[in-house]
């Protein structure tokens, strides 16, 4: 639902992939246009943990999801850190940084 995105997404929010690149807000938002671009079919978010600072929360969590991205199946094993900010009463996503989970065995 881009309109939630739009709401929820700082104006200066970026996502910090686990390949070293970085992605604005804009560019997210455009991904779920067409609304089937980037398609879930299954995902599971665990291991949460929340740290507040102020008006700042540090939400770090493991997410674990399959799906396509632009015709593209992924399976991802990630942790995840998310900033969240309260701004005048309302929470914003500041910033994501998801990184691959290797298993090493």
């Amino acid at each position: 639902n881009t309109t939630v995105m739009k709401r929820t997404m700082a104006e200066n929010y970026i996502y910090f992939s686990s390949t070293g690149n970085t992605t604005t807000r804009h560019r997210i938002i455009s991904w779920f246009t067409p609304a089937d671009k980037y398609k879930v079919d299954s995902a599971i978010r665990s291991e949460i943990s929340v740290t507040i600072n102020n008006n700042i929360a540090v939400v770090s969590s493991r997410w674990i999801g399959s799906g396509s991205f632009d015709g593209e199946k992924f399976k991802d094993d990630q942790r995840c850190s998310l900033t969240i900010q309260k701004v005048n009463g309302e929470l914003k996503l500041v910033s994501e940084h998801c990184t691959q989970i290797v298993n090493q065995y």
